[in-house]
């Protein structure tokens, strides 16, 4: 069974775990594939939970095509002595591979998957935590690392999304005009904005991103009553 997970998704919902449930009474293998996630913005969540992984763009850093699959010591070993029935003529390509052994050697090296579980635990867990609490078109947020998402809603008790699956909406496009305004570019997709700052993004940015989008928040709110 192979799922693709928007990057933003909680892996610790009940329903994912009821789906794991099912797959392991059934002896069935769940194939997570977290998209554009890379190992700093939360990847290792679905390595801890998953028969295997696919990955790609972020592991080379872009620089060169490439993707992968990672799986369980269940599946490995199961080709301990048989051949792995797969790989074609530009499979493994060196140029490739460099790029992704440079990549990670410098993200380890420069301490980068430590710094976004910090930026998820110290800025923007707490940070987006408190606009919630804050802004009542806020009717979640949740993420890791420096992958986010924040959820809004035009009514909290009915889940309402402030604009329509595949569309928009004069809040929204408020929302986000309030942020560039401020010089803030946000990443929306219907009624989501995500917080997802290059990697190396400092903690001090990290809070200023999220003060501008309480300024902006504010402000629509206010402009639009």
């Amino acid at each position: 069974m192979t799922e693709t997970f928007a990057a933003t998704f909680d892996a610790d919902r009940a329903y994912d775990l009821d789906r794991r449930h099912v797959f392991h009474s059934w002896s069935a293998q769940a194939k997570l594939d977290p998209m554009v996630v890379t190992k700093a913005e939360g990847s290792y969540v679905w390595d801890r939970d998953g028969n295997r992984l696919t990955f790609a763009k972020g592991v080379n850093s872009g620089y060169v095509p490439l993707g992968g699959v990672v799986v369980n010591d269940a599946i490995s070993s199961t080709f301990a002595e048989r051949p792995y029935p797969g790989g074609l003529t530009y499979s493994g390509h060196p140029l490739a591979c460099a790029a992704a052994v440079a990549t990670i050697e410098t993200m380890a090296n420069e301490g980068i998957v430590d710094h976004v579980a910090a930026l998820g635990d110290d800025v923007f867990g707490p940070g987006l935590r408190e606009l919630a609490a804050k802004h009542d078109w806020i009717g979640e947020v949740r993420g890791t690392g420096a992958f986010w998402a924040i959820e809004l809603v035009a009514d909290r008790a009915t889940r309402e999304p402030l604009a329509p699956y595949g569309g928009t909406s004069p809040a929204m496009v408020e929302i986000v005009a309030a942020c560039q305004r401020r010089g803030l570019l946000p990443l929306a997709t219907f009624n989501r904005i995500h917080a997802v700052p290059p990697l190396t993004t400092t903690a001090e940015e990290a809070r200023e991103g999220l003060d501008i989008l309480d300024q902006a928040l504010t402000e629509a709110r206010a402009t639009l009553g």
